[in-house]
């Protein structure tokens, strides 16, 4: 909640199945959407071999770097239906409205045309000039300003849904583009650096995730758990390209923001939820690094803080599931550390 007159987060309601069904729905269209750009892209790789345009060897590099991109591509289309699905068309603009109509209907080149003919980004540019110019006067054109921040969100809104349909059409370079302009039209909106951080995570960019994730953390805005998830978020992408000390240093300074506002508000769920995902990470980091008995210490507190959870809200599945991992990570570095009796106990608990 919030201390402003309107809550920070508004809580929709739909009937039981409604969104499975609409996901399924989106996924299907999405996948089939996906399927005719791989095929099309294939079949341009063809026609270059075919004309001497690529040799052999090439054209096999090509193929495979294109099918690598395509499974990506594919494992990313549950997150993406399940994101369409949840869209609250009360609270979205006429336009962005009628692009995800097109889209639910199979008309994926519609729905691109459509938010294409408004240029959510240069209008976004020319709301955010328009802002500046507010600032010199904000008591005069208060009104204004209020008007054009529903409006910014609504391009920024339009803004990101083109970059998910272009990945739809299996046009990842069109998708990246429109979060690089975001980011050029305005690199302190923490909300638009988050989407930004969390796609070029999610489509491998790592060293312009890294860099976001680095705005977010120097932000002066940037709430502290913002800081904890931006340096959790920064771990994730040192693992990623392999770089395991960078790694631990991310997730520790996590770690550290994590254990404050735990220490500040022990009862507070989602606070002990990341302290649990941060003792996590540091123990599979360590365990990368070979420093198992280290990373079993990290593994025993978050079993604490899991059960502590379970405990508290018994019927929350997603505790469940960290109190399961929990057993599995210590099932896991006991196995490694030839403790397979304790092992055993730990790995059974996670069956159950």
């Amino acid at each position: 909640m919030s201390s402003d007159e309107r809550p920070g987060v508004d809580v929709i309601l739909a009937p039981a199945g409604k969104l499975d069904a609409a996901c399924r729905e989106y996924y299907d269209i999405s996948d089939k959407a996906l399927l005719a750009g791989f095929e099309r892209e294939k079949k341009a790789l063809r026609d270059k071999l075919q004309k001497a345009q690529l040799n052999q060897q090439e054209y096999e590099g090509k193929y495979e770097s294109l099918q690598t991109q395509y499974d990506q591509q594919q494992q990313q289309l549950t997150q993406l239906a399940d994101k369409f699905a949840r869209v609250n068309f009360d609270d979205v603009s006429p336009v962005y409205q009628e692009a995800l109509e097109l889209y639910k209907a199979g008309q994926i080149g519609q729905a691109i045309a459509k938010l294409e003919s408004i240029n959510p980004a240069k209008r976004t540019e020319e709301i955010i000039k328009e802002e500046k110019l507010i600032v010199e006067a904000e008591k005069e054109l208060d009104a204004r300003r209020t008007a054009l921040e529903e409006e910014k969100r609504q391009q920024i809104a339009n803004l990101k849904l083109l970059a998910d349909m272009y990945s739809v059409q299996f046009d990842p370079v069109k998708a990246e583009s429109q979060y690089d302009q975001l980011l050029s039209l305005d690199s302190t909106d923490l909300e638009i650096l988050q989407d930004a951080a969390d796609f070029y995570r999610d489509n491998h960019r790592y060293d312009k995730g890294m860099r976001v994730c680095r705005i977010i953390i120097a932000n002066p805005k940037a709430e502290e758990w913002q800081v904890g998830n931006a340096y959790g978020h920064l771990g994730e992408l040192y693992r990623a390209t392999g770089s395991l000390p960078g790694a631990l240093e991310s997730y520790t300074k996590s770690f550290q923001v994590y254990k404050r506002l735990h220490q500040a508000m022990p009862d507070d769920p989602l606070y002990k939820t990341n302290l649990a995902s941060s003792y996590s990470q540091l123990g599979s980091t360590h365990s990368a690094l070979g420093n198992l008995e280290q990373a079993l210490t990290f593994f025993e507190e978050q079993l604490r803080l899991a059960k502590e959870l379970c405990a508290a809200y018994p019927q929350n599945v997603e505790f469940k599931k960290l109190l399961a991992i929990s057993y599995q990570f210590l099932g896991n570095t006991h196995t490694s550390l030839g403790n397979l009796e304790q092992a055993l106990t730990f790995l059974k608990k996670t069956l159950k």
